[in-house]
């Protein structure tokens, strides 16, 4: 099946939409997110929210061991009705096939943008906790100082430095 319009691939009335909907969805540019049957369409980020990605997914990238791999904005699937796409993900190496990961990452990082706090630090904190992510971190660059990180992770999950 290719890509349709939202309007050609909106559940029934009553149903929610699923995996195989959002994989529909065009590639117009938008954030396409589920949560709980729920479709979250967002704007793509800005510059400022990037630059804070790429950073933190080039510290994280340095700082992690071989069997760890970092990913930028990569679909995660949590369940049937829900597939989320986090800022950075860390992941084993050999739970990554083709496009998707298979199992929860190992670290979630959501960087907040005004739009996106709420649902990041309730709905999506709340489906990484239920699909197993042991790691959660909320990077919030909307404070006037330096970026804050929010860590809902034991400290025995975050990455050692290969050096």
């Amino acid at each position: 099946m290719g890509t349709v319009t939202i309007a050609e691939a909106w559940p029934e009335y009553g149903e929610g939409f699923t995996i195989a909907d959002l994989d529909r969805m065009p590639e117009d540019g938008h954030r396409y997110e589920l949560l709980d049957g729920t479709l979250i369409v967002s704007p793509a980020p800005g510059l400022p929210h990037q630059r804070v990605a790429i950073v933190l997914a080039m510290l994280l990238e340095h700082a992690c061991p071989e069997d760890l791999i970092v990913f930028p904005n990569v679909n995660v699937r949590l369940e049937e009705a829900t597939a989320l796409e986090p800022d950075v993900v860390i992941a084993r190496r050999s739970d990554h096939r083709r496009a998707r990961l298979v199992g929860p990452p190992l670290l979630v990082a959501e960087i907040l943008s005004p739009d996106s706090a709420l649902r990041d630090l309730n709905l999506k904190k709340a489906a990484y906790e239920r699909s197993g992510v042991p790691s959660y971190w909320v990077i919030d660059r909307i404070l006037t100082g330096p970026p804050c990180v929010r860590s809902s992770c034991p400290a025995a999950a975050i990455p050692r430095s290969r050096t």
